[in-house]
C-alpha cells in the first residue's frame, strides 16, 4: 500500500509538472555602439635619399575619439618632429629623453595629446572633450602627416593622383567608344 501510494504521488507530480506552461523566451536585446568609426592602416615602402624605407600608418576615428599611429625609419623623425612643432607651436610642449609631448587639458584630464619617439608618432583625441573645429584640424594635419612620413610632397602626390585619374578617364573613354562600335557592328 505505502508503495501503491509512493508511485501515485509520483505520477501526479509528474503530471502536475507537465502542465505548467512554460515561460516564454528572451527577446535579443541589440547593443548599440557609441564607437561606431572608421579605421584603416597601410604599410608603404619607397625609396627615401637612395635608402629603402617603409613606414606603416593607422588611423582610428570613431564618435569619441581619433587615433593616428605610424611608425617609420627612425631618419624621418626629426622631420615628423618638425612638421608637428610647427603644426602644435600653441600646445604644452615637453621633451624627455629624445621624446617630444604635445598635450591639451580639459578640466585636469588630457584631451589631446601627440608623441614622437625615434621611429613612432601617436596622437590621441578625446571628441567629446574637443571642438569640432579642433577636431577637424588634427585629422588635417594627420594627412598631411603621411606625406611627410613617406616623404613625398603634398602637391606632387596630388598632381600625380590627378594625372593617374585622367589616364583613367581617357582609357574608359576609349572603352566606351570600342564598345559602341561593337554594338552598332552587332546591331546591323
Amino acid at each position: 500500500m505505502k508503495t501503491l501510494m509512493c508511485l501515485v504521488l509520483f505520477l501526479t507530480s509528474i503530471f502536475m509538472k507537465a502542465q505548467e506552461t512554460p515561460e516564454p523566451p528572451q527577446p535579443p536585446t541589440e547593443v548599440h555602439s557609441a564607437t561606431e568609426g572608421r579605421s584603416y592602416s597601410y604599410n608603404t615602402s619607397t625609396k627615401r635619399n637612395k635608402r629603402n624605407s617603409s613606414s606603416s600608418i593607422s588611423v582610428k576615428s570613431t564618435n569619441t575619439i581619433y587615433k593616428f599611429r605610424a611608425s617609420f625609419n627612425n631618419e624621418v623623425t626629426a622631420d615628423v618632429r618638425n612638421f608637428l612643432q610647427n603644426k602644435f607651436k600653441e600646445m604644452k610642449f615637453t621633451n624627455s629623453n629624445g621624446t617630444s609631448f604635445w598635450s591639451v587639458l580639459k578640466n585636469n584630464e588630457e584631451a589631446f595629446k601627440c608623441r614622437v619617439s625615434e621611429g613612432v608618432v601617436r596622437i590621441y583625441v578625446d571628441k567629446e572633450m574637443t571642438s569640432t573645429g579642433f577636431q577637424e584640424r588634427i585629422v588635417a594635419i594627420g594627412k598631411e602627416l603621411k606625406y611627410v612620413i613617406n616623404g613625398e610632397s603634398v602637391r606632387e602626390s596630388e598632381k600625380a593622383r590627378k594625372e593617374s585619374a585622367k589616364r583613367r578617364l581617357e582609357r574608359a573613354k576609349r572603352e566606351y567608344e570600342r564598345a559602341e562600335r561593337n554594338y552598332e557592328r552587332i546591331k546591323k
